[in-house]
């Protein structure tokens, strides 16, 4: 997807090799661009949105300021009355839930009311076992049954975490102690599906499940901003 490839170019400007960071820059805009502006999908708009607040934080543009703002917006319309990121009358699925619940913590610094969307979209995680039996983070009737479902979560939940530490994201103490719970869980969920395989460590899944466990253990949220 054009909107997760631009988010990547972006934080590899923002983060990457300076001598290559407006060659990252002018792709990353080219891809953000591409975004319709009847999209709808809550995670292309994350992407979308993640791109933007990188940009934002490689330039200081007010302009970009603006569009992330615009992006976050219109990523909060995407939220059910049930506190789930979804296209209307579409299924839940934990992936785009999660992708979602990451752009907006990411983006709190912005302002704007991208804080309520989060704490709801938190709410709605609950727990669930399945058979086997295996315990997992579910939506309602949409469980993560995957690593990278899982991986996500993990990185999401630590988000939000990093913007309640930071003081952009005010949460009640319940609410904090509920999310560092979920979060330690879907720590645990996600370490019971790595295992040694001689010198390295291997993610059950497929190749885009390593990635996304990489990036929830080491996540790049805390750089963001340098």
């Amino acid at each position: 997807p054009r909107q997760r490839i631009a988010a990547a170019l972006a934080t590899q400007a923002l983060l990457g090799d300076p001598a290559r960071a407006a060659e990252m820059t002018a792709a990353a805009r080219l891809n953000l661009a591409a975004l319709p502006d009847t999209e709808t999908a809550p995670a292309e708009l994350a992407q979308a949105l993640m791109t933007a607040g990188s940009l934002f934080h490689a330039s200081h543009s007010e302009e970009d300021r603006a569009q992330a703002e615009a992006l976050a917006t219109r990523l909060c319309a995407t939220q059910a009355d049930d506190g789930v990121f979804r296209e209307t009358g579409a299924m839940a699925f934990v992936a785009e839930h999660a992708v979602a619940l990451l752009a907006l913590a990411r983006s709190l610094p912005f302002g704007g009311q991208a804080g309520e969307a989060v704490r709801r979209g938190i709410d709605a995680l609950a727990l669930i076992t399945l058979p086997g039996p295996v315990d997992t983070i579910t939506l309602p009737a949409a469980p993560a049954a995957g690593t990278e479902e899982l991986a996500l979560l993990l990185r999401a939940l630590r988000a939000a975490q990093t913007a309640r530490a930071t003081g952009v994201l005010a949460l009640s103490e319940a609410e904090a102690r509920r999310l560092a719970f979920l979060a330690d869980l879907a720590l645990r969920f996600l370490q019971a599906r790595i295992r040694p395989e001689g010198d390295a460590l291997i993610v059950d899944g497929p190749l885009s499940a390593q990635v996304a466990a990489l990036a929830a253990l080491v996540p790049p949220e805390g750089a963001m901003g340098r």
